[in-house]
């Protein structure tokens, strides 16, 4: 075999392992827990429990904040807080219109199990909020690949046209999940949801 064959059976080995240690890397991170009610071509309702959060709010669209927004949640994660902790990072990565001002989002980390308000150190930043959400219900559909906005609005035009079809009430502010970090190649998974009512 020649020099070039061996050079491209080395990349070659060197991808695929590359790509199962991603894979291996993403698997092993603490997901937010949710339990499935109802599954339909393209979407699925999901029943999310009270969790805690960490969040930030900053001026634009949720692709745009993604390295401002990231870099103040990781600094609190990683220490920047009132006991030097580090929390383990989870997924997914949460991005949502801001409630007081929708031109801006907000982008939010899940915080590991167990972890309750009184349990958590303060964070150091006066960006950075802490609070818990309450039991909600969602619609999501699933997508790959690189997400930018205008990925994430046509995913959501498809969900928002597979609820209105199924007659189901939604709140239309589209929620963003991303479940993997940024140097990962393949196996992505992102999420967009709606906030539905719980079925009586």
């Amino acid at each position: 075999m020649n020099r070039k064959k061996m050079l491209l059976l080395s990349i070659a080995v060197l991808s695929v392992i590359f790509l199962f240690w991603n894979l291996r890397l993403s698997a092993g991170t603490e997901q937010q827990p949710y339990r499935v009610l109802d599954k339909a071509d393209g979407y699925e309702i999901r029943l999310y429990p009270p969790a805690m959060f960490a969040s930030v709010t900053k001026s634009g669209q949720m692709m745009d904040i993604g390295s401002d927004g990231f870099r103040e949640l990781a600094g609190y994660i990683f220490g920047g807080n009132s006991s030097g902790e580090k929390i383990a990072m989870t997924a997914p990565v949460v991005f949502s219109p801001a409630k007081e001002n929708e031109a801006s989002t907000e982008m939010r980390f899940v915080m590991p199990a167990g972890y309750t308000a009184e349990a958590l150190p303060a964070p150091r930043s006066k960006q950075v909020q802490l609070w818990e959400s309450d039991t909600v219900f969602m619609a999501v559909r699933r997508f790959g690949g690189f997400a930018s906005n205008k990925d994430i609005e046509r995913e959501a035009d498809e969900l928002r046209a597979c609820l209105r079809k199924a007659g189901i009430a939604f709140e239309d502010k589209v929620v963003f999940m991303a479940y993997n970090p940024p140097y990962q190649l393949a196996g992505r998974r992102n999420e967009v949801a709606f906030v539905v009512q719980p079925s009586q």
